[in-house]
């Protein structure tokens, strides 16, 4: 995971979802902590194609070209 400079904002490794470590709820591929929040609540944890599809669908997310275009490789 990377700190956006000056911001509160986090980026997952490439090819990861940031995931809350309590639950293992998937948070997505950045994440923009509160306050009252600590990155140590979070880690990095790599996603398949088919689970990268399954969190866009979820969510009503359409799968960047970028992905799609991997999947066809």
């Amino acid at each position: 995971m990377t700190n956006i400079e000056n911001t509160s904002i986090y980026k997952a490794a490439e090819g990861c979802f940031i995931v809350r470590k309590a639950d293992r709820f998937i948070m997505g591929e950045s994440i923009d902590l509160g306050s009252a929040d600590s990155i140590d609540n979070y880690e990095d944890e790599e996603y398949t194609e088919e689970s990268y599809k399954e969190f866009c669908e979820k969510y009503g997310i359409k799968v960047p070209e970028k992905k799609e275009a991997e999947k066809e490789d």
